[in-house]
């Protein structure tokens, strides 16, 4: 099955999965647009579709926010211009526990006129052939087989399998998902058909097969390497699980995306009055911070890098962080369950309480700390012999050692005990970290990727720190390098700043 997109005036573009705009007027609104995953995800038993998401970007690396519907869909917009031309890239990809899962692929170029463009998707567009393993089974393969997409030893290509599912059922009229529009809205004049409605997908929970064939496991890779196949799974919650920690460029999509709040309406940098509601969620002046990453999983700081007697177990979720942005500030809040033992004895702040902030202003990726945007903050929880530290009180936060030196006007305060009741012990309050990150000085530009990682170090009894934990970095194991962030700018996270 294809699916025809008429364009007109107002240039709306889909790609079976994405609305571009290129519309000369800024107060026109693009049709809304649904979509499903591909029926060959769909009828995979293995992959629960709630843990499936696509990631969407231009091929200069500007992250289309995509947004979840109800039964599986999912649409996204974004304004471009006529008369240009567009790369576009749409990843599908399964969150796993041993990592995020490549499963699907499309990419064209379109060429945007003066009057929209016509663009047809048909099923076979989309490329399964990424192969996260290197087994010679490929990652859709090894979902439907019920083997080990991340274990080279049980695919189609090693002596435990022997075989694989590709080309058992042919191309045979499956469908990839139907695209239906959600009407014209805010005067836009252009016209979106497709096959069926409510964006459900042939063999679908509704039965609507449009008289296809289900199935499509033919295997075929189209003679393309679906993207990541080097162990780089577009970010994910627990950092590169290919274990490709450096070099190259990494794909651009967002690992986290930060959401935009009224100007003026950020929070005090103050420590204090850092709430949550009764669902455990962030109220008051920080409910419209970002809390979970576009997985659904929480922020959590719980991937233990040192451990020289932390008093947790690996993994343990008692720290986190969350952010928000108003345009012009970005700012930071992160949250710690100590058991109200703190020290700041120390000549290094990072063998005290403290966190450690990591920025890629441009999303270089590059190795090795150089340029003017690479950078790394560290700030205690407390100086020596008082209750609180902030940009008030001198000799105390520091940067990194490999850090840009360039000028990097931030705010910040913390406040111990001064967070919600703690989840190990609820008679002492979590320590709460507040920051204020300007966005010029970082070289941060809204809509577009950069590189973000946040870490805890804790020290309970004095001296050197007892453990150090990360968001995006891996955690420690007997072959890697614990604590790489501060001499590798390149394995951050990767955040976008909503527009």
């Amino acid at each position: 099955m294809q699916y025809q997109i008429n364009l007109k005036k107002c240039a709306l573009i889909v790609a079976s999965t994405v609305l571009l705009s290129a519309c000369q007027s800024e107060t026109s609104t693009p049709s809304s647009v649904k979509f499903s995953p591909p029926d060959r995800i769909v009828q995979v038993r293995a992959i629960d579709l709630a843990l499936v998401r696509p990631l969407v970007q231009l091929g200069d690396g500007t992250l289309i926010t995509m947004q979840p519907g109800e039964e599986n869909t999912w649409s996204g917009s974004i304004r471009v211009q006529p008369n240009q031309s567009y790369q576009l890239l749409v990843n599908w990809i399964e969150t796993l526990p041993q990592g995020d899962l490549p499963l699907a692929r499309w990419e064209s170029t379109v060429d945007v006129g003066e009057d929209g463009k016509d663009v047809v998707v048909s099923a076979e567009l989309y490329d399964y052939s990424a192969d996260f393993d290197g087994d010679s089974s490929t990652n859709i393969e090894e979902r439907e087989d019920g083997t080990d997409p991340f274990d080279p030893t049980n695919g189609a290509g090693s002596d435990t399998q022997g075989n694989s599912t590709g080309d058992t059922g042919g191309d045979t009229g499956t469908t990839d998902g139907a695209i239906t529009s959600g009407g014209e809205t805010g005067g836009t004049t252009g016209d979106i058909t497709a096959g069926s409605t409510e964006g459900d997908s042939a063999g679908d929970t509704d039965g609507d097969t449009d008289g296809e064939t289900a199935g499509d496991t033919d295997g075929d890779t189209d003679g393309e390497t679906a993207g990541d196949t080097d162990g780089e799974t577009d970010g994910g919650t627990g950092g590169d699980t290919g274990g490709d920690t450096g070099g190259g460029t990494v794909p651009a999509s967002a690992t986290v995306l930060v959401p935009r709040i009224t100007a003026g309406a950020g929070p005090a940098i103050d420590g204090e009055d850092v709430v949550v509601d009764s669902a455990g969620k962030l109220a008051g002046e920080w409910s419209g911070a970002v809390e979970v990453d576009n997985s659904g999983s929480t922020l959590w700081i719980k991937n233990l890098m040192i451990d020289d007697g932390a008093d947790s177990d690996d993994g343990a979720e008692l720290r986190r962080w969350a952010a928000m942005h108003d345009g012009e500030t970005l700012y930071i809040l992160v949250l710690s369950d100590d058991l109200n033992r703190r020290e700041s004895d120390s000549i290094q702040p990072w063998d005290d309480d403290s966190i450690e902030i990591f920025i890629d202003g441009d999303n270089s990726k590059l190795t090795a700390y150089g340029d003017a945007d690479d950078f790394h903050i560290i700030l205690p929880l407390q100086p020596s012999n008082t209750n609180a530290s902030n940009n008030e009180i001198t000799g105390r936060w520091e940067f990194g050692p490999m850090s840009s030196q360039e000028e990097l006007d931030f705010e910040f305060s913390t406040g111990l005990g001064n967070g919600p009741d703690g989840a190990i012990d609820a008679r002492f309050e979590v320590d709460v970290y507040e920051v204020a990150i300007p966005l010029d000085d970082a070289n941060i530009t809204l809509g577009l990727p950069f590189g973000l990682e946040l870490q805890l170090n804790d020290d309970d009894d004095g001296g050197l720190r007892d453990s150090k934990w990360g968001w995006f970095h891996l955690p420690f194991t007997e072959t890697d390098n614990p604590d790489e962030s501060y001499t590798n700018p390149s394995i951050m996270g990767t955040v976008v700043l909503e527009e």
